[in-house]
């Protein structure tokens, strides 16, 4: 059974870098409490810090635009998010469960979520 919604918007994941700070931020706006370009800078020097981002073609802006980022610890035997968030206008299209689904394939760990 899959867990993707029957309408779903196809992204691509990659790893978080530098450039994509702006656009992570306006994402992370749409929550409270919402992380600044400077602590998420600051997580992300952090040895085992990491971030990844989802990625999709917005036929509204003619372009590939980040919408969805997701911020983990690794540790040994798991994963420690500590921020997950998507765009709210492509929300409930499976941005969340591909990014999900992906770090689970490329890292045979189970997840915890960081609570505040």
């Amino acid at each position: 059974m899959s867990l993707l919604p029957r309408k779903s918007l196809a992204v691509g994941i990659r790893w978080l870098s530098r450039c994509d700070a702006s656009s992570v931020a306006r994402i992370a706006q749409a929550y409270n409490p919402a992380w600044t370009i400077e602590e998420l800078l600051t997580a992300l020097q952090r040895r085992n810090c990491i971030g990844m981002v989802a990625e999709a073609h917005l036929e509204r802006q003619k372009a590939n635009c980040i919408v969805g980022y997701m911020i983990y610890e690794l540790h040994a035997k798991r994963l420690r998010i500590l921020e997950f968030a998507v765009d709210p206008a492509t929300r409930r299209l499976g941005v969340g469960s591909q990014m999900i689904h992906r770090t689970r394939l490329s890292q045979n760990l189970s997840f915890r979520i960081a609570s505040e």
